[in-house]
Order: structure tokens, then sequence, then C-alpha cells
């Protein structure tokens, strides 16, 4: 149990690190911007690698509720709209996954699209979405400690990378965030933005293949028959 927390908390403690203005801006001055972004992404790398490792060799014996059929409803619901969200997300620009994970180019601030629209972070979001309906299907302490560290992470990323845009982009930054929502949907329910459909075409065709690969993968490589 020790080596489970021990693994989810240094790699939630790591990749917060990058996330600190302060931190970022030592890191900058001392390292470089690149290679400050290479050793952190080899450091959170390790530490992700390590998790898994540890999630996928230790006894998932100890439960916080049994395991329930009508749980993993959750999961086959919740996985669609995370794999829209993150190929949505990549589809933003060439460079998506920077992007989606780090900060967006000052000079696109206001290009407003497709799952944009829905939460300006639809990575994080997704990989809430993911987690949590893992979590509840799952059950288990172990799993609840694994997936619990990506919703900490995921959630709370999004907060400090609003606050570091904030700190950089300026008034760009603040006609961003107001067109714009954390939360998923809460720009559109406040009348700032508007849901376009057709966008949302390509990233629900692209986010469907990845679900349905897997879907059909998953018994492979975790051992869990989905249906």
């Amino acid at each position: 149990m020790a080596e489970i927390i021990g693994s989810a908390g240094l790699w939630v403690l790591i990749s917060l690190t990058v996330f600190s203005t302060l931190m970022r801006a030592v890191m900058n001055r001392m390292l470089g911007r690149r290679v400050s972004c290479v050793v952190y992404l080899l450091l959170t790398s390790a530490a992700l690698v390590n998790l898994v490792w540890v999630y996928l060799t230790v006894p998932k014996w100890l439960y916080f509720w049994p395991p329930n059929p009508d749980f993993y409803w959750l999961a086959k619901l919740t996985m669609p709209l995370a794999c829209v969200m993150v190929a949505g997300g990549m589809m933003l620009s060439l460079s998506g996954l920077r992007r989606a994970l780090f900060d967006w180019p000052a000079g696109e601030l206001g290009n407003v699209t497709g799952v944009m629209r829905i939460t300006r972070h639809p990575v994080h979001w997704a990989v809430v979405l993911w987690a949590g309906g893992h979590m509840v299907a799952n059950g288990d302490v172990v799993s609840v400690v694994f997936f619990g560290s990506f919703i900490v992470l995921s959630f709370s990323s999004t907060f400090l990378l609003d606050k570091n845009n904030a700190a950089v982009r300026g008034d760009a930054w603040g006609e961003h965030s107001r067109i714009t929502s954390n939360f998923p949907f809460w720009a559109i329910i406040k009348g700032k933005n508007q849901l376009h459909f057709g966008e949302l075409i390509r990233p629900a065709y692209i986010g469907s293949v990845v679900f349905i690969a897997a879907t059909y993968f998953h018994e492979g490589y975790t051992g869990a028959i989905v249906f």
C-alpha cells in the first residue's frame, strides 16, 4: 500500500512543480526554457512509468466498495466523451499536445473553436472523466489511489494553468478567459459562447475510432473485459 501511495504522491508532486510560476522561472533561468522542459518531461515520465508499474504489480485485495457491474457503466459512458475531448484538444493545432498541456501561443488566444468552446482545458477534463469512471468501476484501494492521483493532478492543473497564463499573457488572456471556461459548458451556460456542432464532427469521428480501438484491445493490455 505504501508503494502505490508513495509513487502516486511523487508523480503528482513532480508534475505540479512545473505549474509553479516561481519554480518555472527558476528552472528557465538556470537551465533555459528548452532544457528545463526536457528535464521536466524526463522526470515526470519516469515518475509516471514507475506509478503504472507499481499499479500493475501491487496486489489489489482491499476495497473501499465491492465490485459492482452497475458501476462499470460509468466508465463506459464517460470514455466516449473523454476520447472526443482528447481528439478535439489535439486537433486545435499541429502542436496540439503542447498547447493542451502547457500554454497557448499569444497570437492564437482568440481562436476559440471546437471543444475549446466547451472548456479551455479539454485534455485535462478528459483525464478527469477517464480516471473518475475507472476509479468508481474498480473500487479497490490501489485503483482509487492510482486513478485519484490523475484526478487531483488534472483538476488542479487547470487552475494553475489559468493562473500562470493570466500572469504571462495579461490582457490577451483576460479576453480569452472571458469567452471560455475552465469547467465544461460553463461559458455556454452563461451565454458567453455557443456550441457549434459542426466543429465537433471531426473530433467525434476520431474520438470514436480511439474509443473503439481502446475497447477492443482493453482486455489485452489491462486484463479486464469491457463487455
